[in-house]
């Protein structure tokens, strides 16, 4: 299996798995289409911070990446940060989404 393939596989158990654990939680007035709308890739941990709050989860993932959940109003907000500290990826997954598999 080539390492990309892996590393996406990984990547949607982990936020399918956390998002799960975390669905019933809503901490946020912010939706996930304005949430995603003011993230942009490159931006800085703190910067995401300063849109979203503090992280409701934080897995340190191999090679110094960081995986982030975020809570909003009717989802959750799933952000990749390079070993830099920059997005490198940004997931939305809806509640509604969670629901129905």
């Amino acid at each position: 299996m080539k390492k990309e393939a892996f590393v996406n596989i990984l990547k949607t158990l982990l936020i399918g798995t956390l998002t799960l654990l975390s669905c019933s939680k809503q901490d946020s007035k912010l939706t996930l289409d304005v949430a995603t709308s003011k993230l942009k890739l490159g931006m800085t941990t703190q910067e995401v911070v300063a849109v979203l709050g503090a992280p409701k989860t934080e897995q340190q993932l191999q090679g110094g990446k960081i995986l982030s959940i975020y809570h909003v109003s009717n989802g959750d907000v799933v952000v990749f940060f390079n070993a830099a500290g920059g997005v490198e990826t940004i997931q939305a997954t809806s509640k509604a989404e969670l629901s129905h598999p």
